[in-house]
């Protein structure tokens, strides 16, 4: 009995110790590794970690206590803050094993953007494949694509979908979806309220890129409006949580509600674009619409599926609806606070405009002063506040001194180099004439669509877009602020960015 007792005591401090030492074993294998990792970054400036228990997390306590002081900061900018002003202009920030090099520096991201060889991808576009087993914009996209010769051939035709004569015709669609705008303003006007701005601006982009880009009625998009905006909010909750918490949102207890919602909205939007396309494919194939690009764009090889034209669908969509509204609502916002500005725009809309109802496509070019605004409000409010890019797995890099390993991750700083005194003469005040004709703007220190071959193919898009609308606004109405207390325009995001509390408006007409 005795014996039995003390080989049941061995084998429980055996099992004991096993259990102990195994955790134990892990731990200290993840932080020699981790530490390996991070010792090949040595060279590049970067925020003290506090030796402790929880050492492997690197910087992502501090970034998560910074992100819940200010849940509706986007998390690019949470991250430009935490590098201390006069800090180099490259700094990496440690989060668990992911280390990410934070860039202002202006010829460093010359070099991202343009060299075909330092990379091939974008880090956290693996998001868009799908989350929770939900296909959101899948791998073959032109954000997703890891950069493939199938990636180049499918851009090449995309680009056509802009072109100055693609654009041309769908400029005809746009001023019929203006004079539904200016309708609504009308209303507005007639009841003397004060009303947020943000609201109809939304519907405005949207209906554009709906029948400009998809050839989607009147009676589909009425039908399907809130099914696609509630689909765009849930996968953009979900790809925030995706982006802070990697770990625990592959757990299946966390975040039950927010995966539940997105899976209730986008997978039905996923098969009505579906049917859409199988009903229309060979009636809008030769046509000259953003659609219809995107399909012969699938032609160029026959890996692409169905599937595939759909994931580009919700990716152009999505694009092409909130960051125009963003940008729209921004130009307002800004207008509103600035009536020197504000009555610069209406002499120069009244000049080109003249006797006539609407704009022709030559007189977009006229319109310079608005177009100056727009690029003035997309510096200091533009819907996305960083650009990530990410090196070739195979391949290292030595630029302007600084030596980059194979697969690093850099998240450029948009929001940052926007504000840079090294670039902007009093970077925080809105100053259209920075954008004057014959003002040089130092290449790679403005990027409201990113830059280099990568850039936003739908960027000429949403200019003509913008254009139409702000002016037919300005034209038809005086637009005044509505909240004179709220002195600062705050947006909020986890992709993009988008106003938190509405663009609030008084509306007269300009004969009264």
């Amino acid at each position: 009995q005795h014996y039995f007792i003390q080989s049941n005591l061995r084998v429980m401090y055996l099992s004991l110790g096993v259990a102990l030492i195994f955790p134990v074993a892990s731990y200290l294998i993840i932080n020699f590794l981790l530490f390996l990792q991070r010792r090949s970054f040595r060279h590049i400036p970067s925020l003290p970690i506090p030796w402790s228990f929880q050492w492997f997390k690197g910087h992502e306590p501090e970034f998560s206590r910074r992100v819940q002081a200010d849940r509706n900061k986007h998390k690019g900018i949470v991250m430009g803050e935490m590098v201390p002003e006069g800090n180099s202009t490259i700094n990496i920030l440690f989060l668990y094993n992911q280390g990410l090099i934070l860039v202002t520096d202006v010829p460093i991201i010359a070099k991202l953007m343009t060299d075909r060889k330092v990379y091939t991808k974008r880090p956290l576009f693996g998001i868009w494949d799908s989350m929770d087993g939900v296909r959101i914009g899948g791998k073959y996209g032109l954000i997703g694509d890891i950069g493939s010769e199938v990636w180049a051939a499918k851009r090449r035709v995309e680009d056509k979908a802009f072109s100055k004569g693609a654009l041309k015709e769908t400029m005809e669609g746009m001023i019929r979806i203006s004079h539904s705008f200016i309708d609504a303003m009308q209303r507005k006007a007639d009841a003397n309220e004060t009303f947020d701005m943000n609201g109809p601006l939304t519907l405005s982009a949207m209906q554009t890129i709906a029948k400009c880009g998809f050839e989607l009625t009147d009676e589909v998009i009425k039908e399907q409006t809130d099914l696609i905006l509630d689909a765009l909010n849930a996968a953009n909750v979900c790809m925030g949580l995706n982006m802070k918490d990697p770990v625990g949102f592959r757990m299946p207890w966390k975040y039950k509600h927010e995966k539940a919602e997105m899976r209730k909205y986008v997978v039905p939007v996923r098969e009505f674009i579906k049917r859409t396309l199988t009903a229309d494919m060979e009636r809008v194939r030769n046509k000259n619409t953003i659609v219809a690009h995107l399909i012969r764009a699938h032609d160029v090889s026959d890996q692409l599926t169905l599937d595939d034209i759909v994931d580009e669908w919700v990716i152009f969509f999505a694009a092409g609806m909130e960051t125009t509204a963003t940008t729209m609502a921004g130009v307002v916002w800004h207008l509103v606070r600035h009536p020197d500005v504000y009555q610069k725009v209406q002499d120069e809309v009244d000049r080109v405009y003249g006797d006539k109802e609407d704009l022709e496509f030559d007189d977009l070019n006229q319109l310079v002063y608005l177009e100056m605004v727009i690029k003035e409000s997309l510096r200091l409010k533009g819907p996305a506040p960083v650009v990530a890019k990410q090196m070739a797995d195979d391949m290292s890099v030595t630029v302007n001194d600084w030596y980059f390993p194979k697969d690093s991750k850099f998240t450029i700083l948009v929001h940052k180099i926007h504000r840079d005194p090294l670039y902007w003469d009093d970077p925080l005040k809105f100053n259209p004439e920075r954008f004057a004709p014959g003002k040089q703007i130092t290449p790679f220190s403005y990027m409201p669509f990113s830059a280099g071959q990568r850039n936003c193919v739908g960027r000429h898009f949403a200019m003509v877009e913008m254009k139409v609308l702000l002016s037919q606004l300005v034209r038809n109405f005086v637009v005044t602020n509505g909240r004179p207390s709220e002195t600062d325009l705050i947006l909020t995001g986890d992709f993009t960015q988008y106003p938190m509390g509405g663009i609030y408006v008084n509306i007269r007409n300009r004969n009264v």
